[in-house]
């Protein structure tokens, strides 16, 4: 009987240590040449975060880092609107009417990008803080409630 012998014998400590340097090795190989290949300005170790300013720099010119937000103008168009002044910003009605513009910015941008599930997740929070905020508006004040949501389109 004949063993099979190789270089390295399959469970001695060496070819662990081998395995081990090789994987470690394609990995920085990897870290380092990735990002370098995919954006030609950045170079190095921090490839990877210049890189990933790169692509959001990209992403803001575009719009696509303003999906969620509203412009200042608008939120002061809202709080004056729905609030007692300009600077009641606190005010339930406030709050709630800010939520809902940016529900609706939001669920545009989920129309168009159906796989974005991390902000699938916030469009989510945004409706449980609605819905809370309009159940403790509707203990304080059913009728100024209900006018609300009238006023707001909510609910059909």
């Amino acid at each position: 009987m004949s063993k099979k012998t190789s270089f390295l014998p399959r469970y001695s400590p060496y070819a662990f240590i081998v395995s081990r340097l090789f994987t470690i090795y394609v990995r920085k190989l990897h870290f380092c040449l990735g990002p370098v290949t995919r954006f030609a300005n950045s170079t190095g170790a921090r490839a990877g975060k210049l890189g990933q300013k790169h692509v959001m720099k990209q992403t803001i010119k575009k719009g696509m880092a303003k999906m969620a937000t509203i412009t200042k103008e608008k939120a002061a168009e809202l709080t004056a609107q729905f609030g007692a002044n300009e600077k009641d910003t606190g005010n339930v009605r406030v709050q709630i009417a800010i939520l809902t513009e940016k529900i609706k910015n939001l669920t545009e941008h989920i129309k168009t990008n159906k796989k974005d599930f991390h902000s699938l997740r916030g469009l989510s929070a945004m409706v449980a803080k609605r819905k809370n905020l309009l159940k403790y508006y509707g203990e304080k004040d059913i009728i100024a409630q209900r006018a609300l949501i009238k006023e707001l389109g909510l609910r059909g």
